[in-house]
């Protein structure tokens, strides 16, 4: 196990991250993948693994939704990237499926994006005494507030490049 650093080019913009790796032998010859057992055993220590069985029911899919959370939760941990990316390249280079006994051809990119677009939310606030209509008054309001600020920022930088 090492930290390694990669490399990730971004509107014109080179940015370094780092990432805890391991090797391991394939026929190929020695590989390295992200740490995942490490998230995972974070996600177990924290038992939101054991809330997500409990918060989302299970239906008649091949892949429980909670075990599709648990892979996007890891995925944003490790390496942040569309749901696509995930499915098609990340999660076939990870031992993941090893971990959590679900093969890279069941992960689907688009049924990634329903899971995070469920209407299930979690808020962390330092806010107390707030009831759980004006948290989520506050998120959609600071939701809003974002996106406006968002697009003009774009709009400000167009504007630059014009000039």
């Amino acid at each position: 196990m090492f930290i390694r650093q990669y490399f990730k080019e971004e509107n014109g913009q080179r940015t370094a991250y780092w990432a805890l790796v391991e090797s391991y032998r394939t026929r190929r010859g020695p590989r390295q993948r992200v740490f995942a057992w490490v998230a995972l055993h974070l996600i177990r220590m924290l038992q939101l693994d054991t809330f997500l069985q409990k918060a989302i029911p299970a239906g008649r899919e091949q892949v429980p939704w909670d075990v599709s959370s648990l892979i996007l939760i890891i995925a944003r941990l490790l390496n942040p990237s569309s749901e696509l990316y995930i499915a098609e390249q990340w999660y076939p280079k990870m031992a993941l499926s090893d971990l959590l006994g679900v093969l890279a051809n069941q992960v689907d990119g688009s049924r990634n994006w329903a899971t995070l677009s469920a209407g299930c939310y979690l808020l962390r606030t330092n806010v107390s005494g707030w009831s759980d209509e004006e948290l989520w008054k506050a998120c959609i309001q600071l939701t809003e507030a974002e996106a406006a600020f968002r697009s003009v920022t774009i709009a400000f930088s167009n504007a630059q490049r014009l000039r």
